[in-house]
Protein backbone atom coordinates (compact mmCIF):
# COMPACT_ATOMS: atom_id res chain seq x y z
CA UNK A 1 0.00 0.00 0.00
CA UNK A 2 1.39 3.39 -1.00
CA UNK A 3 0.68 6.40 1.19
CA UNK A 4 0.67 10.08 0.35
CA UNK A 5 2.22 12.29 3.03
CA UNK A 6 2.75 15.95 3.74
CA UNK A 7 4.96 17.60 6.35
CA UNK A 8 4.94 21.04 7.88
CA UNK A 9 8.09 23.10 7.41
CA UNK A 10 9.17 25.16 10.38
CA UNK A 11 11.82 27.80 9.72
CA UNK A 12 13.63 29.44 12.61
CA UNK A 13 15.73 32.54 11.90
CA UNK A 14 18.48 33.74 14.22
CA UNK A 15 18.57 37.49 14.93
CA UNK A 16 22.20 37.31 16.03
CA UNK A 17 23.69 35.70 12.94
CA UNK A 18 22.84 35.00 9.33
CA UNK A 19 21.79 31.41 9.87
CA UNK A 20 18.74 29.25 9.35
CA UNK A 21 17.54 26.09 11.00
CA UNK A 22 14.98 23.94 9.21
CA UNK A 23 13.03 21.35 11.19
CA UNK A 24 10.54 19.00 9.53
CA UNK A 25 7.53 17.86 11.54
CA UNK A 26 6.18 14.33 11.68
CA UNK A 27 4.69 13.25 8.32
CA UNK A 28 0.89 13.39 8.16
CA UNK A 29 -1.07 10.98 5.95
CA UNK A 30 -3.05 12.71 3.21
CA UNK A 31 -4.35 9.66 1.34
CA UNK A 32 -4.36 6.41 3.40
CA UNK A 33 -4.72 3.89 0.57
CA UNK A 34 -4.54 3.12 -3.14
CA UNK A 35 -8.22 3.74 -3.96
CA UNK A 36 -7.59 7.36 -4.93
CA UNK A 37 -4.07 6.99 -6.37
CA UNK A 38 -0.98 8.98 -5.35
CA UNK A 39 0.59 10.51 -8.49
CA UNK A 40 2.28 13.91 -8.88
CA UNK A 41 1.08 15.52 -5.60
CA UNK A 42 0.85 19.36 -5.58
CA UNK A 43 0.24 21.59 -2.55
CA UNK A 44 -1.03 25.12 -1.94
CA UNK A 45 -2.37 27.06 1.07
CA UNK A 46 -5.79 28.50 1.91
CA UNK A 47 -6.49 31.88 3.49
CA UNK A 48 -5.63 30.54 6.95
CA UNK A 49 -2.34 29.01 5.82
CA UNK A 50 -3.62 25.43 5.94
CA UNK A 51 -2.47 23.01 3.20
CA UNK A 52 -4.63 21.82 0.32
CA UNK A 53 -3.28 18.89 -1.69
CA UNK A 54 -4.04 17.74 -5.25
CA UNK A 55 -2.87 14.58 -7.00
CA UNK A 56 -3.92 12.16 -9.73
CA UNK A 57 -4.75 8.51 -10.25
CA UNK A 58 -3.35 6.97 -13.42
CA UNK A 59 -5.22 8.57 -16.33
CA UNK A 60 -8.54 8.61 -14.50
CA UNK A 61 -9.26 11.43 -12.02
CA UNK A 62 -7.77 14.34 -10.08
CA UNK A 63 -8.26 14.14 -6.31
CA UNK A 64 -8.21 16.89 -3.68
CA UNK A 65 -7.89 16.91 0.11
CA UNK A 66 -7.63 19.80 2.58
CA UNK A 67 -6.45 20.08 6.17
CA UNK A 68 -9.46 20.70 8.45
CA UNK A 69 -7.50 21.53 11.59
CA UNK A 70 -7.03 17.97 12.83
CA UNK A 71 -6.68 15.78 9.71
CA UNK A 72 -6.93 15.74 5.93
CA UNK A 73 -10.42 15.34 4.54
CA UNK A 74 -11.59 12.33 2.52
CA UNK A 75 -10.27 12.73 -1.06
CA UNK A 76 -12.69 14.53 -3.37
CA UNK A 77 -12.75 13.91 -7.13
CA UNK A 78 -12.42 17.22 -8.99
CA UNK A 79 -14.04 17.92 -12.34
CA UNK A 80 -16.49 16.26 -14.67
CA UNK A 81 -16.85 12.49 -14.18
CA UNK A 82 -16.85 12.02 -17.96
CA UNK A 83 -13.33 13.43 -18.34
CA UNK A 84 -10.41 11.05 -17.82
CA UNK A 85 -7.49 13.13 -16.53
CA UNK A 86 -3.86 12.65 -17.59
CA UNK A 87 -1.86 11.70 -14.49
CA UNK A 88 1.55 10.06 -14.18
CA UNK A 89 4.34 10.21 -11.60
CA UNK A 90 6.15 12.96 -13.54
CA UNK A 91 3.21 15.15 -14.60
CA UNK A 92 -0.48 15.61 -13.98
CA UNK A 93 -3.13 18.04 -12.71
CA UNK A 94 -2.01 21.30 -11.09
CA UNK A 95 -3.36 23.59 -8.37
CA UNK A 96 -3.09 27.23 -7.26
CA UNK A 97 -4.97 29.33 -4.72
CA UNK A 98 -5.71 32.92 -3.78
CA UNK A 99 -7.26 33.19 -0.33
CA UNK A 100 -10.13 30.70 -0.39
CA UNK A 101 -10.33 30.60 -4.20
CA UNK A 102 -8.80 27.40 -5.58
CA UNK A 103 -8.03 26.58 -9.22
CA UNK A 104 -7.34 23.09 -10.55
CA UNK A 105 -6.12 22.47 -14.10
CA UNK A 106 -6.19 19.12 -15.90
CA UNK A 107 -5.63 17.64 -19.33
CA UNK A 108 -8.00 15.08 -20.80
CA UNK A 109 -6.38 11.82 -21.92
CA UNK A 110 -5.33 10.54 -24.43
CA UNK A 111 -3.30 13.70 -24.98
CA UNK A 112 -2.59 13.27 -28.70
CA UNK A 113 -6.19 13.87 -29.76
CA UNK A 114 -7.29 17.38 -30.69
CA UNK A 115 -10.77 16.77 -29.24
CA UNK A 116 -9.27 16.17 -25.78
CA UNK A 117 -8.86 19.65 -24.32
CA UNK A 118 -7.52 21.13 -21.09
CA UNK A 119 -9.94 22.09 -18.35
CA UNK A 120 -10.20 24.09 -15.13
CA UNK A 121 -12.37 23.49 -12.11
CA UNK A 122 -12.59 26.19 -9.46
CA UNK A 123 -13.67 26.47 -5.84
CA UNK A 124 -14.69 29.70 -4.15
CA UNK A 125 -15.10 28.17 -0.67
CA UNK A 126 -11.62 26.90 0.11
CA UNK A 127 -12.03 23.53 -1.57
CA UNK A 128 -15.26 22.46 0.12
CA UNK A 129 -16.99 22.31 -3.27
CA UNK A 130 -15.73 22.56 -6.86
CA UNK A 131 -17.38 23.70 -10.07
CA UNK A 132 -17.87 21.69 -13.22
CA UNK A 133 -14.99 21.88 -15.68
CA UNK A 134 -14.40 24.88 -17.98
CA UNK A 135 -12.39 24.50 -21.19
CA UNK A 136 -9.10 26.44 -21.11
CA UNK A 137 -7.63 26.11 -24.61
CA UNK A 138 -9.06 27.62 -27.79
CA UNK A 139 -6.50 26.29 -30.28
CA UNK A 140 -8.64 24.65 -32.97
CA UNK A 141 -7.09 21.50 -34.43
CA UNK A 142 -3.84 21.99 -32.50
CA UNK A 143 -3.07 19.90 -29.44
CA UNK A 144 -2.01 20.67 -25.90
CA UNK A 145 -0.62 19.23 -22.68
CA UNK A 146 0.73 20.20 -19.23
CA UNK A 147 -1.63 23.00 -18.05
CA UNK A 148 0.21 24.78 -15.20
CA UNK A 149 -1.69 27.37 -13.14
CA UNK A 150 -0.83 30.35 -10.96
CA UNK A 151 -2.80 33.42 -9.82
CA UNK A 152 -2.50 37.15 -10.43
CA UNK A 153 -2.52 39.83 -7.72
CA UNK A 154 -6.30 40.10 -8.20
CA UNK A 155 -6.90 36.38 -7.76
CA UNK A 156 -7.50 35.52 -11.41
CA UNK A 157 -5.87 32.42 -12.90
CA UNK A 158 -3.02 32.35 -15.41
CA UNK A 159 -2.39 29.08 -17.26
CA UNK A 160 0.75 28.07 -19.16
CA UNK A 161 0.53 25.05 -21.43
CA UNK A 162 2.38 23.30 -24.21
CA UNK A 163 0.92 23.72 -27.69
CA UNK A 164 1.55 21.37 -30.62
CA UNK A 165 0.67 21.31 -34.30
CA UNK A 166 -2.12 18.89 -35.39
CA UNK A 167 0.58 16.26 -35.99
CA UNK A 168 1.75 16.56 -32.36
CA UNK A 169 5.02 18.29 -33.37
CA UNK A 170 6.55 21.80 -33.10
CA UNK A 171 6.13 22.07 -29.34
CA UNK A 172 6.05 25.52 -27.73
CA UNK A 173 4.74 27.07 -24.52
CA UNK A 174 1.93 29.59 -24.46
CA UNK A 175 0.00 31.39 -21.71
CA UNK A 176 -3.71 32.12 -21.42
CA UNK A 177 -5.38 34.28 -18.78
CA UNK A 178 -8.81 34.73 -17.24
CA UNK A 179 -10.33 38.00 -16.03
CA UNK A 180 -13.51 36.45 -14.63
CA UNK A 181 -12.02 34.00 -12.11
CA UNK A 182 -11.76 30.96 -14.31
CA UNK A 183 -15.04 31.18 -16.21
CA UNK A 184 -13.49 32.06 -19.60
CA UNK A 185 -9.96 32.33 -21.02
CA UNK A 186 -8.27 34.68 -23.46
CA UNK A 187 -6.49 33.60 -26.66
CA UNK A 188 -3.01 32.31 -25.84
CA UNK A 189 0.19 34.32 -26.23
CA UNK A 190 3.62 32.82 -26.95
CA UNK A 191 5.87 32.33 -23.92
CA UNK A 192 8.75 30.26 -25.31
CA UNK A 193 11.25 31.82 -27.69
CA UNK A 194 10.68 29.83 -30.87
CA UNK A 195 8.56 26.99 -32.22
CA UNK A 196 9.83 23.53 -31.27
CA UNK A 197 12.37 24.96 -28.81
CA UNK A 198 10.99 23.27 -25.70
CA UNK A 199 11.31 19.74 -24.39
CA UNK A 200 7.98 18.15 -25.29
CA UNK A 201 7.88 15.88 -22.20
CA UNK A 202 8.83 18.47 -19.56
CA UNK A 203 6.21 20.45 -17.59
CA UNK A 204 6.91 24.15 -17.01
CA UNK A 205 6.62 26.39 -13.96
CA UNK A 206 4.76 29.72 -13.80
CA UNK A 207 4.83 32.54 -11.22
CA UNK A 208 3.16 35.95 -11.10
CA UNK A 209 3.85 39.09 -9.08
CA UNK A 210 2.18 42.41 -9.88
CA UNK A 211 2.60 43.02 -13.61
CA UNK A 212 5.39 40.46 -13.90
CA UNK A 213 4.79 36.89 -15.07
CA UNK A 214 7.73 34.49 -15.35
CA UNK A 215 7.68 31.05 -16.95
CA UNK A 216 10.44 28.47 -16.52
CA UNK A 217 10.81 25.64 -19.01
CA UNK A 218 13.41 23.16 -20.26
CA UNK A 219 14.76 23.49 -23.77
CA UNK A 220 14.70 20.68 -26.32
CA UNK A 221 18.21 19.24 -26.64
Amino acid sequence: MKLLFTSLLIISLSVQAISQTITWGTPVIVNPGSTYGNLHPRVTLNRSGNPMVLWGKTDTRAYFSRWNGTAFTTPLAVGNTGINVFAQSWAGPDIASYGDTVYVTMKRTPENTSMNHMYMSHSYDGGITFSDTVKIDNIGANMSRFPIVTTTSTGNPLVAFMKFSPTFTTAKYVVSRSTDYGMTFSPEVAASATTDSVCDCCPASLVSSGNNVIMLNRENI
